[in-house]
């Protein structure tokens, strides 16, 4: 009996240990299925394929927009003969404001070139990318090249069976190919210059081509633009010059990543020496300098001729018909700093014009006696108005007004004085508070404010600051107050430059000398040693040169100036009799200055008369001021 006990003890025991080593069953759970991707027919992406590679296109310009889960950004490059030559890239901010360009590597741009798209679009729609993707296509009907592409990953299961969402793959592009520019214009013509600059930090993507006429032609891929400036004489005669001594130029620089190429097409034989072509890429660097940047491009020098206003456009040297409406004679126009506003006189009185929405304001009605006559605007938005008379038996009366107050107030006279009469020239000083006048006591019965006045608007004060005598040579000895001329404030306020009556050589003759001054009267000091002729109408230049006219001191030394304070030198720029300089343009690339009754636009940089605007029958422009619209092509 225990045997048997026992024996069944053992039988549960063995039993129960094959239960134990026995396996769990696995119970399988389903997850939820994925959705399938919808992409393009692998065929219709093969043949965009096909399309691309039978254009042959390997020259061209591509741009491409592209959007993922974070950010978005342009990518522009150049691709000639199948390598890229420029690349850069824009990123938008949150605004969609693009930022500054800056150039990327080869290695980055080489995923944006048109085969790389295709083998990324090509992947994705067969699911080999980096996740399971819908897309939508559009490919180019010619070239081939995918216009726009939508992608939007799909999600999936990892390993441990989570679902992840995959948005950081998705991703939108939009794509530009189109020619390059350089291989559109020109083509008929053989150059005898071409300078081709690419990479560096700007991302360059420009060419620049000079035909044997002086034409020129420059070509910006990455900004799409181009420009057909004319070579000025003076360069292109450095140009043929330096071609006359070589046959041929062939050059290429690398220098911090930037490429350049210049050839050019000799007259001489021979190849050029080291000095020959060190002044070629000299020559090159100023010409890419001229011929690459439109200068005066929405630049308007506005002037009123025989009773009407007239803008001269000065990059396309056209004169331009204003809209403005008057009634009656045109007496004088002059427009704000900032080229905004423009107050004219008519038979209505002082008005007015906003150059922007054409439309006219009178601010004052036409005087019972006379007319209002506009002068110059301060930059405080203050207008200097001179009362004329229709008598000359009566004064003229001098004064300022604004738009905001439109009233008009007169000018405060110094202690004993007679008014400013026929002043020669009056100027605000750049914060716009107060005016130099100057004036003279001799000649006409209307002078009677000679030397040099400030006038101070916030205290409603006048000072006469600088009124020397000179010598009248009169049998009975007399004296005269110096006159002065033609006054302008320096940009920095310390300084106004005038001219200056000096000690007469001969009855009546007052040579005049450039002078400048403070504006308490201290420091006067000559600038000009002319002992005959008149230095006048200076003009200031932001970085603190003063040009001026000097007439009547001999052939040799009469001409349009530039005095340089740091160096305390004059140098003649342009020999000439009665040159007059009247202003500079608002970015400093253009002097201009009368000379004969004919307006002359001279280009600084060039140091050339690039436009003259005259008159005829005695009738004479007039200037107005400058107006800057928006640059185009």
């Amino acid at each position: 009996m225990k045997f048997y006990l026992l024996a069944v003890a053992l039988i549960l025991i063995t039993f129960f240990a094959a239960a134990c080593d026995s396996p769990t069953p696995t119970v399988e759970v389903q997850l939820p299925s994925l959705p399938t991707p919808d992409v393009p027919p692998i065929t219709e992406i093969d043949d965009a394929i096909t399309r691309w590679e039978n254009s042959n296109t390997t020259d061209y310009f591509i741009e491409v927009d592209e959007r993922n889960r974070d950010a978005q950004w342009i990518i522009r490059m150049v691709v000639a003969e199948g390598q890229i030559r420029s690349a850069q890239r824009l990123d938008l901010d949150a605004e969609r404001n693009l930022g500054e360009p800056y150039s990327i590597s080869h290695e980055e741009a080489q995923a944006y070139i048109v085969e790389s798209l295709f083998q990324r679009v090509r992947e994705d729609a067969l699911g080999e990318g980096p996740s399971l993707i819908n897309m939508m296509t559009a490919f180019d009907n010619l070239l081939g090249f995918p216009l726009y592409v939508y992608s939007e990953a799909l999600p999936s299961y990892t390993d441990t069976g989570t679902l992840e969402l995959n948005r950081q793959h998705s991703y939108d592009l939009t794509v530009q190919v189109k020619t390059l520019l350089e291989d559109t214009y020109g083509t008929d013509q053989q150059p005898i210059f071409t300078l081709i600059r690419s990479d560096g930090p700007d991302a360059l993507c420009n060419n620049l081509r000079i035909y044997p006429d002086g034409s020129s032609i420059y070509l910006d891929d990455c900004r799409n633009e181009f420009w057909q400036i004319p070579t000025p004489e003076s360069r292109l005669a450095l140009l043929n010059e330096l071609r006359s001594s070589f046959a041929s130029l062939d050059d290429l620089r690398i220098e911090d990543g930037q490429t350049q190429r210049l050839i050019m097409m000799g007259t001489s034989g021979g190849t050029p020496n080291t000095s020959t072509l060190e002044e070629a890429w000299q020559l090159s660097e100023e010409l890419h300098e001229i011929l690459s940047e439109p200068t005066g491009l929405g630049l308007v020098m506005s002037y009123i001729y025989n009773g009407d206003f007239f803008g001269f456009d000065v990059f396309n040297k056209v004169a331009l018909p204003s809209q403005l409406i008057k009634r009656g004679e045109l007496r004088g126009a002059v427009l704000t700093p900032n080229g905004d506003l423009l107050a004219f006189s008519d038979d209505d009185g002082l008005s007015i014009f906003d150059i922007q929405s054409q439309g006219s304001t009178l601010l004052l009605p036409i005087p019972e006696d006379g007319y209002y006559l506009p002068r110059s605007w301060s930059n405080s938005g203050r207008l200097l108005v001179s009362h004329i008379p229709e008598s000359e038996s009566e004064p003229i009366r001098h004064g300022w007004i604004s738009l905001e107050g439109k009233t008009y107030r007169e000018l405060p006279i110094p202690e004993g004085g007679r008014g400013y009469g026929c002043d020669s020239g009056a100027v605000w000083s750049p914060e716009g508070n107060a005016l130099a006048i100057t004036g003279l006591e001799y000649g006409e019965p209307c002078n009677v404010s000679p030397g040099v006045t400030i006038v101070d608007l916030p205290s409603n004060r006048a000072q006469v600051i600088t009124a020397p005598t000179i010598n009248a040579i009169e049998e009975d000895g007399s004296t005269l107050i110096a006159g002065a001329y033609t006054p302008a404030w320096s940009p920095d306020g310390t300084w106004i430059a005038f001219g200056l009556d000096q000690d007469p050589t001969e009855a009546a003759t007052f040579p005049t000398r450039l002078y400048r001054v403070h504006p308490d009267g201290s420091n006067l000091t000559p600038l000009t040693s002319n002992s005959q002729g008149y230095a006048t109408h200076p003009v200031w230049a932001q970085d603190g040169s003063l040009y001026y006219g000097l007439s009547g001191a001999g052939a040799d030394m009469d001409g349009l100036y530039q005095y340089l304070p740091s160096e305390n030198t004059h140098v003649l720029l342009l020999p000439g009799s009665g040159i007059h300089p009247l202003s500079i343009s608002p970015d400093g690339d253009f002097l201009l200055f009368e000379q004969e009754q004919v307006l002359k636009i001279w280009r600084v940089r060039l140091q050339e008369i690039v436009a003259e605007i005259a008159g005829e029958e005695d009738k004479y422009p007039s200037f107005a001021g400058w107006i800057i619209i928006e640059r185009s092509q």
